[in-house]
């Protein structure tokens, strides 16, 4: 069940800018396993009980560097349930994001993408640099 819903959850086909494809490829693999970031959850990232979710990259901001960037930007989710724009009380609707950003250069494929640093001896998987925290918000 959670597998078509992550699968819906991808970067649109033209990204707004030359970052936020891998940004967004990096959300999507943390909320599909779960490395690194509890703020990014397959619940956050891709929805529950038949939510439409929409994520946005506002604020984006990556000084120039020639292969490596330290980026700082908020992930802002839009919930739409039953056709209609809500809230939910339980997830944050803003979070925000710093991530390295490294340019990648290997067999044929070359882009941007997020750094992960490789598996500490007690993990199965690689440590991704990007960290998350919610945007708490005045009631």
């Amino acid at each position: 069940m959670i597998l078509p819903l992550l699968l819906m959850f991808v970067a649109p086909p033209e990204a707004p800018c030359e970052y936020c494809a891998a940004i967004f490829d990096d959300v999507r693999l943390n909320a599909m396993i779960g490395n690194g970031n509890l703020e990014v959850s397959s619940e956050w990232a891709g929805g529950r009980h038949g939510d439409d979710v929409s994520i946005r990259i506002e604020d984006l901001n990556c000084p120039e560097s020639r292969k490596r960037r330290k980026c700082s930007f908020t992930l802002r989710r839009m919930l739409i349930r039953n056709g209609i724009e809500a809230a939910d009380p339980t997830l944050p609707e803003r979070l925000r994001c710093m991530a390295m950003v490294k340019w990648f250069d290997s067999g044929g494929d070359a882009g941007w993408g997020v750094e992960h640093s490789p598996p500490r001896r007690d993990r199965g998987h690689s440590t991704r640099s990007m960290t998350c925290k919610r945007i708490e918000t005045g009631a």
